[in-house]
């Protein structure tokens, strides 16, 4: 009995201890976000890069603290938003506007960018962080506006974004910060720049748009224009093309014609010759048979008639004065008979 007694404390003493060593383990363990960063500090160690420093980090994961020796702050690596708002910045032709942005920005994960964000924000509040990243992106900010006219800043929003975001980088990644968005939300100025701007750019718009009214209209005339004298010209190259189909039609029919009256000439030319060669070959044929008009022929060859009579006389007077003019000396010969007898 008398042992029992030590053993049971051992015991009692040994569960103690086990269970402090549990809750120290609890309460020592600690565990860490995807989005925040844990820094242990009061240890010194030796970076890859062969600095030697006092703290150690650890993101997304867990680490156990050494009780005593070791102390542990956050930084969040939440995205928080810094709004910008620049009054009566100079541009490069002096005229004053004012700027209204929105920057996103976080603190990068990488070790270098930890390590810059753990020597300069650790244990200050996120107002505090924020005022340090709005101050250094205002001074950038009028910076860059001293650099471009109203007329870029106002029709190129996005290249104005990108330059300032590019030039606030190195400032800003020397503290471990990264940009994720930033956007320019409106420029205004008190003098009414922009307004004249807009109103020229409108009237600008509007006589563009009336020129352009007007050449649309201008072309539509033409191409009608030039579609109706395509049509006419089809049109008159069409006729032109019946006309010639016409006049060769009249030429052939006149051409036809002309072969039908040449062989209806031909066909009357040739009737008396045919009907004179039926007869003779009809006289041939019958050599008795004579026509009407041949005892005519002879009575007045023969002088039955006083035309046939007629008709002898005249051929006797004719035959003595052509034989008067052949034989002179016969007609002297006859004078003298005459006188002598």
């Amino acid at each position: 009995m008398s042992s029992f007694i030590p053993m049971m404390v051992i015991g009692a003493a040994i569960l103690a201890a086990l269970f402090l060593a549990i809750w120290l383990i609890s309460r020592n363990y600690i565990k860490v976000s995807p989005n925040e960063a844990a820094v242990f500090s009061g240890r010194k160690r030796k970076l890859p890069d062969g600095l030697t420093v006092g703290y150690r980090l650890v993101r997304g994961g867990a680490s156990l603290r050494i009780p005593l020796l070791e102390k542990v702050e956050y930084l969040s690596l939440n995205v928080f938003t810094i709004p910008l708002e620049i009054r009566r910045a100079y541009t490069l032709k002096g005229v004053p506007v004012s700027v209204k942005a929105v920057a996103n920005v976080k603190i990068k994960s990488d070790n270098l960018s930890l390590q810059a964000a753990a020597e300069r924000f650790l244990s200050r509040s996120q107002q505090e962080v924020q005022q340090i990243i709005f101050q250094t992106l205002e001074g950038h900010l009028r910076s860059i506006l001293g650099t471009l006219t109203v007329e870029e800043i106002n029709n190129d929003r996005q290249s104005f974004a990108q330059k300032l975001t590019s030039e606030a980088a190195v400032d800003l990644e020397r503290m471990g910060i990264g940009v994720d968005v930033l956007t320019i939300q409106e420029i205004s100025d008190e003098e009414g720049y922009l307004d004249a701007l807009g109103k020229q750019r409108t009237a600008e718009v509007k006589r563009d748009a009336q020129i352009g009214e007007s050449e649309a209209l201008r072309d539509s005339k033409i191409k009608a224009s030039i579609a109706m004298q395509e049509g006419e010209k089809v049109k008159l190259e069409s006729e032109a093309v019946i006309a010639e189909s016409q006049r060769s039609m009249e030429v052939r029919k006149a051409q036809y014609q002309a072969e039908i009256e040449r062989e209806r000439g031909s066909a009357e030319q040739a009737r008396p010759l045919s009907s004179a060669k039926a007869r003779q070959a009809v006289v041939r044929g019958n050599p008795h048979r004579q026509s009407p008009h041949a005892g005519a022929d002879r009575r007045a060859g023969t002088g039955d008639s006083p035309q046939g009579e007629r008709t002898r006389s005249d051929r006797r007077q004719t035959g003595q004065r052509a034989a008067h003019r052949a034989n002179p000396a016969g007609r002297s010969r006859a004078a003298g008979g005459r006188a002598g007898g």
